[in-house]
């Protein structure tokens, strides 16, 4: 395998010291500064459409404490934490909307946004608020109550949802938003502070800090995770899937590699694991390193090239099939390429022209009636002893 390169963001005057969410989807790259380069003030959402080699600053947007930024294709949507709008874009960052209609709030506190496709969500404390045209109409489902929405995911039409609040339930939807349904049977808590949620097709994960749940269908039943010696009562804090491969993120990294039916231990002990799974990548944080692995988990390598921080307060990771990404709490943002073996083929031979042919057959000829020759030659031979 080549060796895995960690390059820090440094174009176009992009800050060094500040605090940085992001995602990635193909080339298209998506970084929000929180933290306005470490005055706390606000800072800008950046962009990159070539892995992570140059960044651009969007100008059309407000200063903010961006606090969720994603992208799916050329699809891209931000939202911050001081008061600001959900804004969206659908050419890669190029040109920016605000998300705009009938009950959609401008002046909130936002916590989490998620895209997949068309289909485009942001929360905040006491409103889901969605699309499924790629920003160009918007729903709201406000609640009676605040609810304390702090984190969203969203694969195809199934989209989850769970609230920080203690007393808070997970909330899901399977068609991109028109309805939705509490999770509910097999004792799952319903009145728990809920960390994370994470889909992938129908395989709905969510955490609470004792306990990691999952469904395979849909959220129509839950499971809790068990087996191997995972503990139960514990601190989780992340949980990722892609496919049937599912992470759940304590103190250790756990996977499954069969949609939750049997989990292994991935990582060492550490305060705080983060990690997101693509294919065979995952790419992980114990907020002090930069952990990696391009074989599911098996070798779980520590990301130590090019000086990338040891200490560097990481709060932010992506993978996908070629590039990682990773953003500081306090720091910078670094990329790394994923490297792909191609085996060696055999050059293809050019097309024989009829002159080409005609000698090819000529030397067959040739080598035949040797051949022959030698036969006869060596039949006389023994008939004469």
């Amino acid at each position: 395998m080549s060796k895995i390169v960690w390059n820090k963001a440094t174009s176009n005057n992009i800050p060094q010291n500040t605090q940085w969410t992001v995602d990635i989807s193909g080339s298209n790259m998506i970084a929000g500064d929180g933290g306005g380069d470490g005055h706390g003030g606000g800072g800008a959402v950046w962009y990159s459409v070539n892995s992570g080699i140059s960044w651009n600053k969007v100008a059309s947007l407000p200063q903010s404490l961006w606090t969720s930024v994603v992208v799916d294709g050329n699809n891209m949507l931000a939202c911050g934490f001081a008061g600001t709008a959900v804004w969206y874009s659908t050419d890669a960052g190029t040109t920016w909307k605000t998300a705009s209609g009938v009950n959609i709030p401008q002046n909130k506190s936002w916590q989490d946004a998620a895209i997949s496709g068309n289909n485009m969500i942001a929360v905040c404390s006491d409103s889901i608020m969605y699309s499924s045209d790629a920003g160009m109409t918007w729903k709201n489902k406000s609640t009676s109550i605040d609810e304390g929405w702090n984190c969203v995911a969203a694969s195809g039409n199934n989209i989850i949802v769970c609230g920080i609040g203690v007393g808070d339930p997970v909330w899901y939807s399977t068609d991109a938003g028109t309805t939705w349904k509490t999770v509910t049977g097999n004792g799952i808590p319903e009145n728990l502070s809920w960390q994370f949620v994470a889909v992938d097709g129908n395989i709905m994960m969510a955490c609470c800090p004792s306990a990691v749940w999952y469904s395979t269908d849909a959220g129509t039943t839950w499971k809790t995770v068990t087996g191997n010696g995972i503990p139960q009562n514990t601190t989780w804090y992340f949980v990722s899937v892609c496919g049937n491969d599912m992470l759940a993120c304590g103190d250790v990294i756990w996977h499954s590699p069969d949609a939750g039916t049997s989990w292994i231990k991935r990582s060492g002990e550490s305060a705080g694991w983060m990690a997101n799974i693509s294919g065979n990548n995952i790419l992980a944080t114990d907020t002090n390193a930069v952990w990696y692995s391009l074989d599911a988990g098996t070798n779980l390598i520590k990301a130590v090239d090019n000086s990338i921080p040891q200490d560097g307060n990481w709060i932010s990771v992506a993978v996908d099939s070629n590039t990682m990404i990773v953003g500081s709490n306090s720091g910078a943002i670094w990329t790394a390429a994923i490297p792909h073996n191609t085996p060696l083929t055999p050059p293809l031979t050019p097309p024989l022209t009829p002159r080409d042919r005609l000698h090819k057959y000529i030397l067959i000829a040739i080598v035949i009636t040797i051949c022959v020759l030698i036969a006869i030659a060596l039949r006389r031979y023994y008939n004469h002893r």
